[in-house]
Order: C-alpha cells, then sequence, then structure tokens
C-alpha cells in the first residue's frame, strides 16, 4: 500500500485559499447590504444605469480574492502530485534482481550463509575419486560416442 504523503506547503495553502474564500464571502456581503443600502435611501434609483460600476466594486471587493484562493488550491495540488510522483518514482525504479536475471547478466551472487553457521568449518561433501568404482548395486555407464 502506497500512502499520500501531503506537503507542508500544500497544506498552508489550502489553509489560504480557505481563509480567502472567507473573506470574499464577507466582502461579497457587506457590498451587497452598502448596495441595498443605496437603494433604500434613494440614493441608487435604479441599477441599469450603474450596472458597470456595481460590477466593477464587486469585481475589486471579493472576485479577486476568490481567483487567488483558486489559484493557491491549484498550485497546492501540484505541489502535493509532484511530491506523490516523487515517492512513487523512488518506490518503482527499485529493481528486484532474480536467479534468471543474475544468470542472464552474468552475475554470480554468493549464498545467504546463516549468521550461526559462520562459525563452522564447511561440511565436507565425500566425492568418489576418479579411479574408484562407484558404490551401490548398478553398473556404471558407458559413455556413448
Amino acid at each position: 500500500m502506497v500512502t499520500k504523503k501531503v506537503s507542508v506547503w500544500s497544506i498552508v495553502l489550502y489553509v489560504l485559499a480557505g481563509l480567502l474564500f472567507v473573506y470574499a464571502l464577507w466582502a461579497a456581503i457587506a457590498f451587497y447590504q452598502y448596495v441595498h443600502g443605496l437603494q433604500t435611501s434613494g440614493q441608487l434609483t435604479t441599477l441599469q444605469g450603474q450596472a458597470y460600476n456595481i460590477t466593477a466594486s464587486l469585481m475589486s471587493s471579493s472576485l479577486q480574492y476568490v481567483i487567488y484562493g483558486v489559484l493557491f488550491i491549484a498550485i497546492g495540488k501540484l505541489l502535493a502530485a509532484r511530491q506523490n510522483l516523487y515517492v512513487k518514482r523512488t518506490v518503482v525504479e527499485t529493481p528486484v534482481i532474480g536467479q534468471e536475471m543474475e544468470q542472464e547478466i552474468g552475475i554470480a551472487w554468493a549464498p545467504a550463509q546463516d549468521p550461526a553457521a559462520a562459525d563452522k568449518p564447511p561440511a565436507e561433501t565425500a566425492a568418489p575419486a576418479e579411479n574408484e568404482p562407484p558404490s551401490g548395486d548398478n553398473p556404471p555407464e558407458t559413455p556413448v560416442e
């Protein structure tokens, strides 16, 4: 199981984005209350003539913070993806060499030894000498030429 690690910078950017979204919401509510107060006092009679000014004021007071929040989230996701890519790459690039591949590329590794058996001398195998007859009931095989 590969666990995903989230970098500290990603978390910081997510928190900042959340704060920016909260501030943008607060600014939009305050702007709405301001425009509504202008309408009720009679200073702003129709919205059609002032649509450009109202839209520009709304954009400068709250919409830019929404855009910054979206950018912070995107950068945080890129940082998280970059770190997860690096973690996956280090896991994937560690090859495991089996006996078949060792023979194919010509690597001869010594078999693993038991640490307890390191103090003992190696066991001698009883191999018959060349001029000694083999033991047992079977006659020796004759080479076919």
